[in-house]
């Protein structure tokens, strides 16, 4: 099942999980009573990584193990001052998070002992644009941006992003640089492998014309792979972005298109499957803001933010482009990833946007007063907001 972050009708945020074919998204591990603004899942879809805020403002970081049945537990460290949980390992264990002043930190539980190790990414630069972290937590990847550079879009525009790793266990943790193109960009990595031996990333390395060094929209990115070990990259693919790679060799890739200043917009991205041994890719239809898409742990379908009608929906795409769920509306959804089991479902529901909401008032109001009214709220369109 699908998993994604949601305001709830309540106003808080909590976690959803939605299913391939249809039906309604529900709330899961009881994050309806809490705040949840946002969650790392394992690639494998095997375990969860949170900071939950209380309706008295305590934060805790949770660890949800969902294989064979769902537990979830508090992790023994001070939340206080925790960011985002950018990652966690397949068996939960090591969850790489960010901290209050900017750093990247890694947890690590064994046992009844969980430490807490701070990488220092503030003598490389500001973490930017993706982390990965392996599937058995022991590679870190991560990109950073010279801190000055962070201060305006002008100076984006012109800035290096270094593609950086780490190795969680081996002291001391020092972080270096995968690539040695220091005046360029590369990041967005995603690991290839369970042991981080090789990863992918986008770059714009390919790319020497004045244009792409006038503004980074105006560049032409490549996907490439590297080893972790270090060694040359390779091309995957040529003109994409985000992209994610599935272990059958079919890639799924973005391409930023024009906006009205003449300029690549990076929220109106085209979306394109490149099976595998082809050197072409296909378009899949539609257009969609940018954010991360996530390959289901069999990789037959996407989770990923999509714009139509108006409007912005979590959507459920096959490897073809077609859909395999109508979509959830909604304007602060954020997809997380995917479970391999399907969860006990709670009872927080997604808010809806205004005209959604009354929208779904009238089809209530319709249900009660006719018996023979059996609509589903996706099949029907509903008006734009």
């Amino acid at each position: 099942v699908g998993l994604f972050v949601a305001p709830q009708t309540t106003g808080r945020f909590a976690l959803f999980q939605v299913e391939p074919g249809g039906g309604e998204a529900t709330s899961v591990l009881d994050t309806h009573r809490d705040s949840v603004s946002w969650a790392a899942v394992s690639a494998s879809g095997t375990a969860i990584a949170m900071v939950a805020t209380d309706p008295s403002g305590r934060r805790e970081l949770r660890r949800a193990l969902l294989v064979p049945s769902p537990r979830v537990s508090g992790v023994d460290v001070d939340a206080t001052r925790l960011g985002r949980p950018r990652a966690v390992s397949d068996d939960g264990a090591t969850i790489a998070v960010e901290t209050g002043n900017g750093d990247l930190a890694i947890i690590e539980t064994r046992g009844d002992r969980t430490s807490i190790h701070p990488l220092g990414t503030g003598r490389h630069g500001v973490p930017y644009y993706g982390v990965a972290l392996s599937a058995n937590g022991e590679r870190l990847a991560y990109s950073v941006m010279k801190a000055d550079c962070a201060r305006s879009a002008r100076l984006m525009a012109t800035c290096p992003v270094t593609l950086m790793g780490v190795d969680t266990r081996t002291p001391p943790l020092e972080p270096r640089a995968l690539v040695g193109a220091p005046a360029h960009l590369s990041y967005d990595p995603q690991f290839l492998d369970e042991k981080g031996a090789e990863l992918l990333f986008m770059t714009n390395v390919d790319d020497p014309s004045e244009a792409c060094q006038a503004h980074v929209n105006d560049c032409a990115y490549t996907i490439r792979r590297v080893p972790f070990g270090g060694g040359p990259s390779r091309l995957v693919a040529r003109d994409g972005i985000l992209a994610r790679l599935a272990p059958d060799g079919f890639l799924v890739f973005r391409r930023a298109t024009a906006g009205e200043d003449g300029h690549r917009s990076w929220d109106r991205q085209a979306l394109f499957g490149q099976a595998p041994g082809s050197a072409t890719a296909a378009s899949l239809p539609g257009v969609f803001p940018n954010r991360y898409h996530h390959h289901s742990p069999d990789f037959r379908h996407l989770l990923l933010q999509s714009h139509r009608e108006g409007r912005t929906f979590l959507e459920i795409l096959r490897r073809d482009g077609s859909r395999a769920h109508a979509g959830v509306p909604g304007v602060d959804i954020h997809a997380m990833g995917w479970s391999r089991t399907r969860l006990p479902p709670g009872p927080g529901r997604v808010r809806l946007p205004a005209a959604q909401r009354r929208f779904q008032r009238a089809l209530d109001l319709a249900r009660k007063t006719a018996k023979d009214v059996d609509i589903a709220m996706h099949d029907v369109p509903a008006p734009a907001y």
